[in-house]
């Protein structure tokens, strides 16, 4: 009973003390003050409205915003700091204030084997609903690049997508399999359709543009298979594997102008051709960081030398990663990787024969390349943790100072090399 009389008395408490302030009794001291309303784009100042205002003393008074559609409501600012709306404040000066607005940061989907699509597979027949929404999501990953405005998410169901990916003067986010999704979730597969790049995002600026979680594979690009200009970007989390750049002074990956950086990729069975660069940086600041580079291979003589190649005006820091042939810095290593099977070169019509990859006739059977464990690594065909008799150095490799992420049970507490490294998917240690 006690307890419920404290509850009823302290009711009255609360109430007098939002009076106090919403409602304290005009002062005739001080004034008059002058209040500047505003609104940046994307919203207007609805309560007590914009413009000059003049009040003769000291008194509170309510302010109150409203976003229009695709805004929301982020500040008030200038004299004013308060992320409160509506709010109150006391008026015993000159303010200007400014209500500022920002675009609603959305999240597209794509998934061309949704429910909803009348031909699965077929980016060409789609759902004539398709929005980028959950319900009714895009059949490819251009279409919601194109729709996306800038900062937002484009998530990409798993499937295969035959398509060059161009993000052009926008920062967005092109987000796969997620670090958190269960076991055996796939990775979406980005085969470019043409001689195009697979991967091209130019003109971004300052503004930061995310790739994680693909399997970029089998696709033959004139310049670069990934070409980066004019940008920054973080790729995280990807399969690189099984591409052949071709043409005169291609190149795997090609960074120009750009702060490019690869956290947890593995690449791998690339092939390069005649002394072309497996990773070129032009005026570009490339970072590869917990990542594998191993098994791409070349026809040019010099083959180790023009793996990575960076021009002058350019710097590749390397850090806690698996580079065949081995590269200076901290944390490197020069280990055969022991992924469960890594890819071979095969004919393209008689599989069981194979090919040299330089051969127009060689595709990739791509290997698993989820790190050997003798105490658990994830099985994508029996769907299932098994056991082997040794374990990849690239486990536990990672930067000891960054976050595991949703790495399994038992684990080191250090992050593993490679794709897999910081996910559900992660191989398991001591």
């Amino acid at each position: 009973m006690r307890s419920i009389v404290f509850a009823m008395a302290l009711v009255p408490l609360v109430s007098l003390a939002a009076r106090t302030q919403a409602e304290e009794p005009v002062s005739n001291v001080g004034g008059p003050y002058t209040v500047v309303m505003s609104s940046s784009e994307g919203g207007a100042v609805i309560d007590p409205g914009e413009g000059v205002f003049s009040y003769s003393s000291v008194q509170w008074i309510r302010l109150e915003a409203k976003a229009e559609p695709g805004y929301e409501f982020t500040a008030w600012t200038g004299t004013l700091y308060s992320i409160s709306n509506p709010t109150i404040v006391r008026i015993d000066q000159d303010h200007e204030i400014c209500a500022t607005f920002s675009p609603v940061k959305r999240e597209l989907h794509v998934d061309d084997d949704a429910p909803g699509d009348p031909s699965p597979g077929d980016p060409e027949v789609g759902d004539p609903h398709a929005d980028g929404t959950a319900d009714h999501p895009f059949d490819s990953i251009e279409e919601a690049v194109a729709a996306a405005a800038e900062g937002d998410t484009v998530r990409v169901h798993p499937g295969t997508y035959c398509e060059s990916i161009n993000v052009f003067r926008k920062s967005i986010h092109l987000a796969g399999r997620d670090p958190n999704d269960r076991p055996g979730t796939p990775l979406p597969v980005i085969r470019a359709d043409g001689k195009d790049s697979a991967v091209q995002i130019s003109g971004t600026g300052d503004s930061p543009t995310t790739l994680s979680g693909f399997a970029i594979r089998d696709n033959q690009g004139q310049t670069a298979i990934i070409d980066c200009s004019g940008s920054v970007v973080t790729f995280s989390h990807c399969l690189i594997v099984g591409n052949r750049p071709t043409g005169h002074g291609s190149a795997l990956i090609q960074c120009t102008d750009s702060d490019t950086a690869f956290v947890n990729c593995t690449i791998a069975d690339n092939y390069m051709g005649e002394c072309d660069a497996g990773l070129r940086a032009v005026n570009s600041a490339v970072t590869l960081t917990n990542s594998i580079f191993y098994y791409n291979t070349s026809s040019c003589p010099d083959a180790v030398d023009s793996m990575i190649y960076a021009d002058e005006r350019a710097r590749i820091s390397i850090s806690y990663t698996d580079v065949e042939g081995g590269w200076p810095g901290i944390g490197n290593i020069d280990s055969e990787p022991r992924f469960i099977s890594h890819g071979l070169w095969v004919d393209a019509t008689f599989p069981s024969v194979f090919r040299n990859p330089g051969s127009p006739y060689a595709v990739l059977c791509v290997g698993d390349y989820h790190l050997e464990s003798s105490r658990g690594r994830w099985d994508g065909t029996t769907l299932s943790w098994r056991y082997d008799g040794s374990s990849s150095l690239c486990i536990d490799g990672g930067d000891p100072a960054g976050e595991i992420g949703y790495e399994p049970t038992p684990n080191g507490r250090v992050v593993n090399m490679g794709v897999y490294g910081g996910t559900t998917e992660a191989s398991k240690s001591y």
